[in-house]
């Protein structure tokens, strides 16, 4: 599975790893911190507290399994997130706008486990390692594909559209003070919002 947690080789175990595995993404879904213990788990999945400390050792070895199934799964996601080639029926202006909306997508597809993992991951130095790597994946797929239908040479232009497309979408799920407040305002209009400002980024009006 991870270097967290190894697969069982028995059947038994590893249904009952799955049993733990599935209970507990379901409980960080919930987004209430308090609702995420190890009694709860132990609830949840039907496998006792002594066998869930048996497997883990930690509640902390036991978010960090979680963190790694959830972000696999968004790994996996971002890899088919953009097209391997420009569009052809895609001005720059629209191909723009479009990868903004395919990444706001991404983010509102996993809204609340992400909201649940950035509670999760404060003050867990390996957490945020590896929650660090999955945003790192997700802006190197969206700057090649810029460069990819646009050329090299602006590498540090499209890193800087996603820090700001980072931003506001993180604000607009942990509801973190900004200029203007993205907590309030539904999905496509922060992807429009965002589409906009980038394209006035990318492709200045000249004089």
């Amino acid at each position: 599975m991870n270097d967290i947690v190894k697969t069982p080789r028995q059947k038994r175990s590893r249904n009952t790893l799955e049993q733990l595995m599935t209970a507990g993404v379901d409980l960080l879904m919930q987004g209430d911190d308090a609702e995420f213990s190890v009694a709860a788990l132990s609830m949840k999945s039907g496998v006792s507290i002594g066998s869930i400390y048996q497997r883990f050792g930690s509640k902390d070895m036991i978010y960090l399994a979680l963190q790694e199934r959830v972000l696999e799964a968004m790994d996996r996601e971002v890899t088919q997130l953009f097209p391997p080639r420009r569009p052809d029926d895609l001005d720059d202006a629209g191909l723009i706008r479009d990868a903004v909306a395919r990444f706001c997508g991404h983010v509102a597809r996993n809204e609340k486990i992400i909201l649940s993992l950035s509670r999760f991951d404060a003050g867990n130095p390996r957490a945020m390692e590896r929650g660090a790597r999955s945003c790192g994946k997700v802006g190197e797929a969206f700057s090649t594909y810029l460069e990819t239908a646009f050329g090299v040479g602006r590498r540090d232009d499209y890193d800087n559209c996603f820090r700001m497309m980072f931003a506001c979408t993180w604000t607009r799920i942990t509801g973190a003070p900004l200029t203007f407040d993205p907590a309030n305002v539904d999905w496509a209009s922060l992807s429009g919002f965002l589409g906009d400002l980038c394209v006035a980024f990318l492709l200045p009006t000249k004089k």
